[in-house]
């Protein structure tokens, strides 16, 4: 039998201090359980709820500042709002004004990742970039395959559907 020892990390063993000191980043969604047993309160005292606000404030402020000095991207920061708000919203169910009032400091109600969205819309456009292209080039590798063969271009531009002015332009890139 082999075995390994596997180390478990704590989330709630760390303070906000110490998860930006160790660049613990991914923690910062997870920070909100050190919080959990003191809900009710925070739920029922304005003060303690504006406390625990300020500190959700602080964290902002530091991703913030993480973000302009260039050490986080700014999908990165989106993500770890995001992700703190899924957290927050399966843990405080039972109390709306913890989920509100943190909810106000990072960002408010998120319908979908909108880093994703950003994110996705490039990939789709990079797609359609490199498919062109793609096309483009097999266009181009048919027309000197045609006029090898000895065709003439006007042959060759109504055989792929390409003006001829286009395959004389691809005939110069080639001598050039």
């Amino acid at each position: 039998m082999v075995s390994f020892n596997i180390p478990v990390m704590k989330a709630q063993k760390y303070g906000i201090d110490e998860i930006f000191e160790k660049n613990l980043l991914f923690l910062i969604p997870f920070y909100i359980f050190s919080h959990e047993s003191r809900f009710e309160e925070y739920n029922s005292d304005k003060d303690k709820l504006e406390t625990l606000k300020a500190e959700y404030t602080d964290i902002m402020a530091r991703l913030d500042q993480l973000l302009e000095n260039g050490s986080i991207s700014a999908y990165t920061r989106k993500i770890i709002m995001e992700m703190s708000d899924k957290v927050l919203e399966n843990i405080a169910q039972k109390y709306e004004h913890v989920r509100e009032g943190v909810k106000s400091v990072m960002g408010g109600k998120i319908l979908e990742h909108e880093a994703k969205t950003i994110l996705r819309e490039g990939w789709q456009q990079g797609r359609r970039e490199g498919e062109d292209y793609g096309r483009m080039e097999q266009a181009k590798e048919t027309v000197f395959n045609l006029r090898t063969i000895g065709l003439e271009e006007e042959t060759i531009a109504k055989m792929v559907n390409v003006q001829v002015s286009v395959i004389r332009e691809w005939f110069a890139e080639v001598v050039s």
